[in-house]
């Protein structure tokens, strides 16, 4: 997989899929057609970038995405209206997650 974010949350997506070994990130600002094809076939070439990418496909597909975003809206919603109940609440889900997605 080759990254190039534009802006958003694409950056820190890009980043860590690149952390993941499964891509290649070019900047933005770096962007150019020599790179963008260097980093194609260095994609390509190395099968440890397709090795990196299904292992993280076969994670992706464990994930069931409607089921915890479902957990996360029913945690907001028993909390109490304290802050300190949210910030708790919202730290297990954010844990819950993460712990799923294997980061």
């Amino acid at each position: 997989m080759v990254a190039g974010p534009l802006g958003n949350d694409q950056p820190g997506r890009a980043a860590r899929v690149k952390a993941r070994g499964a891509c290649v990130v070019v900047p933005r600002r770096q962007l150019s057609a020599g790179r963008l094809h260097r980093a194609v076939m260095l994609v390509l070439e190395d099968p440890t970038y397709r090795e990196a990418a299904q292992a993280l496909q076969r994670t992706i597909q464990k994930i069931d995405g409607p089921g915890s975003a479902a957990e996360i809206v029913e945690q907001v919603l028993n909390l109490r209206s304290d802050r300190s109940g949210f910030q708790n609440a919202r730290k297990d889900a954010v844990a819950g997650l993460t712990s799923k997605c294997g980061a």
